[in-house]
Parts: structure tokens; C-alpha cells; sequence
């Protein structure tokens, strides 16, 4: 049986090597390619290669992890499934070897040069209509995407001026504004 149950067996190279995979993922905390994460926990010797390949295939298939698709280049992905599994098992990880992740995930982060492009464009769609696209990019992945009617061409401009120098405050705003449970 596929899902949690592949972390039950408290002995097993093969479960603590999925728990390593999975603790790499939560924390770089954003998509990876198979590429980035495969030479990540060989670099530092987490797990072997075909180890490693053998638990991406098995965290995908058991809803821990997805593989995904943007703009032609596909991710890793941090499952709901994943974050809560890796929360409840964490503890089976070794403290020094847990540590050795996050401090060798820290470090890396470090050099990664983030690749974040931040676009802001209009157009007339008619007399009275502009089409505003604003859209944030991070190393290829599409973080935000907005199309706004706007009824001028002041407006259209002024709106894609302030994008540019406040995207990086409007996306985590928004973010948060559409996360935000609370009632109003």
C-alpha cells in the first residue's frame, strides 16, 4: 500500500533515504528540477544516484512530491501529502544527518543566483479599454500572472510603473490577502 505507510518501517535505508529527499525539498522551500536536486543530494552524498531516482519515482507516485510542468521545464514539487508526512516523520532522520541537510541547504541557497524577471505590459483593446499583464517569473517558474482591464491609458501605464517597482510587495501582499482565513 502506497502513502504513509512507506515511512512505518523504522529500520529501512530505503525509508530514511525517501525522509532525506523529502527534508531537502521542504527545505529549499521552492521547485527544483530533477537536475538541481539530484546533483544537490549526490554533492553532498545524502543518498545515492539510483537510490535517489527510485524514491522521486516512488514520492511521486504515492502523492509526496509532484512533477510538474512550467514553461517547458518540469519540478519538484512539495505536496500537501509530502509537508505533512515529512512533519509527522521527521524525527526518523538522524539529528546530525538533519542538521547536515539544512546547514548544506542554507549554504546553498546562498549561491544560487535567483533568476526572478518582473514583466509589465498594456495594450488598447479598443476606445474606451487597455489590457494590463503583469507577471512575475523565478527561474522559469510563473509565480504571478494578472490581466487587468484598466478604462485609460494613464491608468494602464501608472499601473504597470508601480508593478515594476513593487511587485515583489504586491505578490507577497496578495499572497497573503487570498491565503488569510479570517473572517471579515
Amino acid at each position: 500500500m502506497v502513502g504513509v505507510y512507506m515511512f512505518l518501517d523504522h529500520s529501512s535505508e530505503k525509508t530514511l533515504d525517501k525522509l532525506k529527499v523529502l527534508q531537502v525539498v521542504v527545505q529549499f522551500a521552492v521547485p527544483l528540477t530533477n537536475v538541481q536536486l539530484t546533483e544537490f543530494i549526490l554533492e553532498h552524498d545524502f543518498v545515492n544516484y539510483f537510490s535517489l531516482q527510485q524514491c522521486l519515482t516512488e514520492l511521486v507516485e504515492a502523492s509526496f512530491l509532484e512533477y510538474s510542468d512550467s514553461e517547458g521545464e518540469f519540478y519538484y514539487l512539495l505536496t500537501e501529502s509530502g509537508r505533512n508526512s515529512i512533519e509527522f516523520f521527521k524525527d526518523r532522520i538522524p539529528q546530525n544527518i538533519r542538521r547536515n541537510i539544512n546547514d548544506a541547504v542554507v549554504e546553498k541557497k546562498k549561491s544560487i543566483v535567483i533568476d526572478t524577471q518582473i514583466t509589465a505590459d498594456y495594450h488598447k483593446l479598443d476606445d474606451t479599454e487597455y489590457l494590463v499583464e503583469l507577471k512575475i517569473t523565478e527561474n522559469h517558474l510563473i509565480l504571478a500572472d494578472i490581466k487587468l482591464t484598466m478604462a485609460s491609458n494613464k491608468h494602464a501605464k501608472r499601473m504597470c510603473e508601480n508593478w515594476k517597482k513593487n511587485a515583489q510587495f504586491l505578490y507577497g501582499d496578495l499572497v497573503n490577502l487570498l491565503n488569510n482565513t479570517d473572517e471579515k
